[in-house]
């Protein structure tokens, strides 16, 4: 059905989409450079910048992300139409990556 097709070109991207809740887990893209189109005009472009198995830090549309390894579904599809997910990658963890969690769902 997709499903490990799917998985692998999300993983490939360095992005993952959660079930049931409008987030995007952040972790290693295999590209050094990667365009998608998310609408007729829209955009997004992810840059892995560096070399190492680890992300050490990342932007979105030039702000940085303060260690937040998620990203909201409307960052990546709302405000200006052409967007760069920057990740700046490193030889060993940066405990400071990912340590914000994503908010859990509440329902409305």
């Amino acid at each position: 059905s997709g499903g490990e097709a799917g998985w692998y070109v999300w993983a490939a991207l360095g992005i993952h989409p959660v079930p049931g809740q409008p987030i995007y887990i952040i972790s290693v893209p295999t590209f050094a450079t990667v365009h998608l189109r998310l609408g007729p005009t829209t955009t997004l472009q992810i840059q892995r910048v560096g070399s190492g198995a680890y992300v050490q830090s990342g932007t979105l549309a030039g702000s940085p992300l303060n260690g937040r390894g998620w990203l909201h579904v409307s960052e990546v599809h709302e405000g200006a139409a052409a967007k760069v997910l920057r990740l700046t990658m490193g030889a060993t963890p940066n405990p400071e990556w990912g340590a914000q969690r994503p908010p859990s769902f509440k329902p409305t």
